[in-house]
């Protein structure tokens, strides 16, 4: 019997796992706390970073919670100057829209499109990177990931990292999870869910403002 009860417990750990891992419900506020559609705090994860200044090889100093390391899969020519690091993806011009996907997550692959639209329309005002972190969050590979943006056809620019902090550094609490980054680095706001190509929008216009 007490083994049964083990068995079960282990289970419903399982299950809100999984459940914090990959939120959103296809609504535009899927997974946010207020009516900003700001993630809330309520564990050790949402914790905010301390934020650091990067002096990279760019023409600014941006004020990031955590530089990491990047891996283009595609779209590295819209950065030529980025040296490896998100912090190259400042040029002190634009603000950056960051998005965290995984390949295995439903909501990640739904909004994905209209990240690709959205890349078309705003490029030239915002910096968009869509950054894989499935292996971090039991949400697909690496080739997952890849093999996703193929079967999309999307061209943003899109990759991975192998700093496993970046969950905690820029507050993943739920699947997908996009943040608002203005020119020199500073987070304006996060965003847990997914997001529809209106409010993404919507978001932008406001980040574009705050820079």
């Amino acid at each position: 019997m007490m083994e049964r009860r083990f068995v079960i417990v282990g289970l419903m750990s399982m299950v809100v796992l999984a459940s914090v891992a990959c939120s959103g419900d296809g609504s535009s506020d899927a997974g946010t706390a207020d009516d900003a559609g700001s993630t809330s705090a309520p564990s050790a994860l949402a914790s905010p970073a301390s934020q650091v200044t990067v002096a990279n090889d760019g023409p600014v100093a941006v004020n990031l919670s955590a530089d990491f390391p990047i891996e283009f899969y595609q779209g590295e020519g819209a950065y030529p100057g980025h040296g490896g690091n998100f912090s190259g993806l400042f040029d002190g011009t634009r603000p950056v829209v960051l998005n965290l996907w995984a390949g295995a997550c439903p909501p990640c692959r739904a909004e994905m499109p209209d990240f690709d639209d959205f890349n078309t329309e705003y490029g030239e005002r915002v910096g968009v990177f869509g950054l894989d972190i499935g292996p971090f969050v039991g949400l697909g590979s690496r080739e997952d990931g890849k093999n996703l943006v193929e079967k999309l056809g999307v061209s943003y620019p899109i990759g991975t990292t192998t700093d496993a902090e970046v969950v905690r550094d820029y507050r993943v609490l739920g699947m997908p999870t996009t943040v608002f980054l203005t020119a020199d680095g500073q987070t304006q706001r996060t965003w847990s869910g997914l997001l529809t190509a209106s409010k993404l929008s919507e978001l932008a216009d406001e980040l574009i403002a705050a820079s």
